[in-house]
């Protein structure tokens, strides 16, 4: 193929023949022409479709560089070539970010083109501009469907995964319990029978709040999770929340401190704030040893409430924090603890519903810090 040759211009033909051509190109297309005689490569035409392409007139851009069209956003990689085409008088086309007059982003794929004299002299370039926002928009809608997808794949993965995992255990107590009385129930003692039947009964509730948590994360997932604030005294829910803890883990201490007045009542969702603080507090009993301590605090910082839940327990790896609140995840050091990996999750769109959010701080084999800050928004009189 032989090689493409710089634009020479015809000297037979009149300028206003050129002119004509230029302005019939599609106004949805800007043609402009630069001096490459002149310091800078100044502009020496533009045509009527960049005029209507950028809402500059001849008057506001003859005489300069194009540059003025990326304003401030000059870490591009498609100036980089732009620049070294213009230096080496070749031909380029690239994709840049430009700027109207009104400062709306749009993007432009630029195609320049070197014009030679007949003496081979380097005298202009030519600009061809194509706006292809649309394509780019179109094209970036589509990237994000497809990593959409790819997470959706993701989290099917690790539900299917989680379900094989945590639901084996509660249906392996069950069929044996269920086996043995079936099999045995005549040599029991009522003692030893009723203990099968309290295991079948704490294995079904198990599986009762696994499906719970997964319902819960779909309808927040579809936008349907309900948030009813109501007066609430914090200090209250949170000493009810402690005292059913230390029943519920006998022997496990939680170190409960609170710096707000317990007749003050703020507007929160309690079964929202029952799921952040039940998750919270249960995550730190179950990943933490059991001579350790859960520390427990309230407070209130101006316009906010924080809860803080703090443990001495495994820590999270720091490669996976970033992840820490999809569903389904579970960090790496979590071993043979059992989990959903939803509660996290839940805690974090709880709090978002509120007009929240939850952060942490944590340390492989120090412990874990989880703060979450609602409004504290009081009822009007």
């Amino acid at each position: 193929m032989p090689e493409f040759q710089p634009a020479r211009i015809a000297p037979e033909l009149d300028m206003g023949v050129y002119l004509h051509a230029i302005e019939s190109v599609d106004h949805g297309t800007g043609v402009t022409i630069a001096d490459a005689r002149q310091p800078d490569t100044p502009l020496v035409f533009i045509s009527k479709g960049f005029s209507l392409l950028t809402g500059y007139e001849p008057e506001e851009v003859v005489g300069r560089n194009c540059r003025f069209l990326q304003r401030d956003d000059r870490d591009q990689e498609g100036l980089k070539e732009l620049r070294q085409a213009l230096a080496q008088g070749k031909h380029c086309n690239v994709l840049l970010r430009n700027y109207r007059k009104t400062g709306e982003l749009f993007y432009n794929e630029l195609y320049i083109s070197p014009v030679y004299s007949a003496a081979g002299e380097l005298t202009h370039f030519i600009g061809i501009q194509h706006n292809v926002t649309e394509r780019i928009r179109a094209e970036e809608e589509t990237r994000k469907a497809l990593a959409r997808e790819r997470e959706l794949n993701e989290i099917k993965t690790r539900f299917l995964r989680m379900v094989s995992h945590e639901f084996r255990t509660p249906l392996t107590a069950i069929g044996g319990s269920a086996s043995f009385v079936r099999d045995y129930g005549d040599r029991l003692t009522d003692e030893k029978r009723q203990r099968h039947f309290v295991n079948i009964e704490q294995a079904l509730r198990r599986m009762n709040g696994l499906l719970d948590q997964v319902l819960l994360v779909s309808r927040a997932e579809a936008g349907k999770l309900p948030f009813t604030p109501a007066p609430l005294q914090p200090v209250s829910f949170c000493e009810n929340l402690v005292e059913e803890f230390t029943h519920t883990y006998p022997g496990r201490r939680i170190e409960w401190q609170a710096s707000v007045d317990p007749a003050e009542a703020y507007l929160l969702d309690e079964n929202l704030l029952s799921h952040i603080l039940y998750n919270l507090l249960s995550n730190a009993i179950k990943y933490s040893p059991a001579n350790e301590p859960v520390d427990f605090r309230l407070g209130r910082e101006r316009d906010r409430l924080w809860f803080e839940v703090r443990d001495r327990g495994i820590g999270i790896p720091p490669q996976e924090q970033r992840d820490l609140f999809q569903p389904f995840h579970r960090a790496s050091n979590v071993g043979q603890i059992q989990g959903t990996g939803l509660g996290l999750n839940i805690v974090k769109r709880s709090a978002e519903l509120h007009g929240g959010e939850i952060t942490f701080e944590s340390e492989e084999r120090r412990g874990t810090a989880f703060r979450v800050l609602l409004p504290a928004a009081q009822p009007t009189a």
